[in-house]
Formats: C-alpha cells, sequence, structure tokens
C-alpha cells in the first residue's frame, strides 16, 4: 500500500514539476499528461482489493521513462520526468510475494 502512495505522490510532484523545473515544450505535455493519470491510478491501487491496477501505474511509468528517453532528457526537468519514471516502475511491481498479506501476517498457509 505504501509503494503505491508513493507512486501518487511522485505523479502529483510530476503535475508541478514544469512550473519548478526548466522542462523543454514536448516534456512538459507528456508529464501534463501521465502526471495526473499515475497520481489517480496510484491512489486507487493503494487499495488492497485494486491491487492489480499496479500493472497500469508500472506501465505509464515506463512510457514516462521511455517518452523523456525519446525526448532527450537534457533538462534538469526531462532528467526528473526519466527518474521519477523508473521510480515509479520499481514503486509499480513491488514486493512478487504477497503471501503474508493474504494470510493476515500470521505466516502460515491457508
Amino acid at each position: 500500500m505504501l509503494p503505491q502512495t508513493l507512486a501518487a505522490a511522485l505523479g502529483v510532484t510530476l503535475i508541478g514539476a514544469p512550473a519548478f523545473l526548466a522542462h523543454g515544450r514536448p516534456e512538459a505535455l507528456v508529464v501534463h499528461l501521465l502526471g495526473p493519470l499515475i497520481a489517480s491510478v496510484g491512489l486507487i491501487a493503494s487499495w488492497p482489493a485494486l491491487r492489480g491496477l499496479r500493472w497500469l501505474n508500472a506501465s505509464l511509468g515506463l512510457t514516462l521513462l521511455l517518452a523523456e528517453a525519446c525526448l532527450g532528457a537534457k533538462s534538469p526537468g526531462g532528467v526528473y520526468g526519466a527518474l521519477a519514471g523508473m521510480a515509479i516502475v520499481l514503486l509499480s511491481i513491488g514486493p512478487l510475494s504477497t503471501h503474508q498479506a493474504h494470510t493476515g501476517g500470521s505466516g502460515r498457509s491457508p
């Protein structure tokens, strides 16, 4: 739950990043489109019943990373966008084992 909340927080910072960091016009457009989507999906995926949506957030983070790489990412805003995209992918993939979450933390098999 915490990784998805952190991914949502990164999405919120992406919304305001063009105002504070030097973004080129194409990079700012990408960040303005993907920032709110990442924030929304991150908050929705933090609910345990909708945890599967984290894969959508991983694909959005990968899209952000690839878009910044294709656009050059020479400005500070572009580098921040690429790093944020990589962090979102890593946070969204998260731990592969959710055994403890499904057994109530007892560690015993059902």
